[in-house]
């Protein structure tokens, strides 16, 4: 009779050490700007040269920033999404939040991600927009789908939450798509409990309201949505993450 393991692997174990305490200990000590403050400029400027896009944006969540690059592109009712039928549920979700649908197809055995072929064969005249996945730090055939999206006039949308570092022939991921989302949940390569970040090479998609983040005020901001949306949502994340973030890539930098 097989033996009972009294022992589990778990999800995930964060690392963190001195460094990271301490910066956030100097936030915390600091008594104001915690909501905003230098570190989060610090942080989007460190995250968008080390992917070489011109643009990044923070907030509370991977799917928050999924979210907001749909709003951005103005995607919503009688939009049809092309999504991957293996993915973490908000890639999905986020679709559903604007109003739009979101339509599945398969992926392929070698990356784990969309199957470009099954991909094109799901394109129809509402479709607006394709949110190709990068499994576990491997990147999907983005190549091939964004051939699919160019001469379909399609947005190509990447969500490469588990895949920041990751690197296709000396090209980072996120770089190539027309705008891609990290995650820095507590699984990720990045974290810090929770958090998101937008890389994009467009002014407008950037500028446009849900998601530039508030730098004039020092307080805690909502984002309100259009009249349509049902439900209000907090994008932002708390100052004193944004300085573990901080920590956190100039340790990857220093690795790779």
């Amino acid at each position: 009779m097989m033996k009972k393991m009294d022992w589990k692997i778990p999800l995930y174990k964060i690392y963190s050490d001195e460094e990271d305490l301490n910066i956030v200990t100097n936030v915390i000590k600091r008594g104001e700007r915690w909501a905003i403050g230098p570190e989060i400029e610090e942080f989007e400027d460190a995250i968008k040269n080390y992917i070489g896009t011109d643009y990044c944006a923070t907030l509370n969540s991977g799917t928050s920033a999924l979210h907001a690059i749909l709003l951005a592109y103005e995607i919503g009712n009688n939009h049809e999404v092309i999504v991957p039928s293996f993915s973490f549920i908000s890639t999905a979700n986020s679709v559903l939040f604007v109003g739009s649908t979101p339509v599945f197809a398969d992926i392929e055995p070698s990356t784990f991600g969309l199957n470009p072929a099954d991909v094109k064969s799901k394109i129809n005249s509402k479709t607006k927009a394709v949110i190709p996945m990068d499994y576990g730090g491997l990147s999907c055939k983005l190549s091939e789908l964004k051939k699919i999206t160019t001469e379909n006039k399609l947005i190509l949308i990447e969500d490469a939450a588990e895949s920041l570092g990751s690197s296709v022939y000396g090209e980072k991921v996120g770089s190539k798509s027309d705008s891609a989302m990290f995650s820095f949940c507590g699984n990720k390569v990045l974290t810090t409990g929770e958090g998101g970040a937008i890389v994009t090479n467009s002014k407008k998609i950037y500028e446009n309201d849900p998601l530039r983040p508030l730098t004039v005020y020092d307080c805690p901001y909502v984002w309100f949505f259009p009249k349509n949306q049902e439900k209000n949502t907090d994008m932002e994340c708390g100052h004193s993450f944004f300085s573990v973030w901080l920590a956190g890539l100039l340790k990857l930098l220093h690795k790779f």
